[in-house]
């Protein structure tokens, strides 16, 4: 993310109050995160203890971008072999398409009941959490924008 204004360099009160606003926006943003980290978490717990040992097939991953941008996305799971002749799982995430919501047919088609079950009850979760993520992304930005314009031109006090 693009850090505020350090309030020590601020052109004002304004600016400092928009600097606040900026680092609440990123609190929230790193609490969505974490919650997202604990559904993932939290999903991959209760479809172990329900695939009874069998391989799960579909796995939720939680990304980083480096720059403050974190996507969640469904990733099918798949095996290949290695260099030396060893299985070795790897991941492809499952294209969502437009909105903050996957289509459960791409996701649950060919799975067993219990991953479809598991599906509908995490991903309306995931989803608003996509949707809070992004809204923040562009109030954030929008406050930045506005920060630097009062911070390159402060009103008169």
């Amino acid at each position: 993310m693009t850090p505020a204004i350090d309030p020590q360099v601020s052109n004002g009160p304004i600016s400092r109050l928009y600097g606040l606003a900026l680092t609440s926006l990123d609190e929230a943003h790193e609490a969505l995160r974490e919650e997202a980290l604990r559904l993932r978490d939290e999903y991959f717990e209760d479809a172990k203890a329900r695939a009874d040992g069998k391989i799960i097939y579909r796995l939720i991953d939680v990304r980083g971008n480096g720059k403050g941008s974190v996507s969640i996305v469904w990733c099918k799971v798949f095996f290949i072999k290695g260099s030396n002749g060893a299985k070795k799982h790897a991941r492809t995430p499952i294209a969502k398409g437009l909105g903050y919501t996957y289509a459960a047919t791409p996701v649950t088609i060919g799975m067993d009941a219990w991953f479809v079950e598991l599906f509908h009850l995490y991903e309306p979760k995931l989803a608003m959490i996509r949707e809070q993520l992004l809204n923040l992304g562009k109030v954030r930005k929008l406050l930045l924008m506005q920060q630097r314009k009062v911070n390159a031109n402060p009103p008169v006090a």
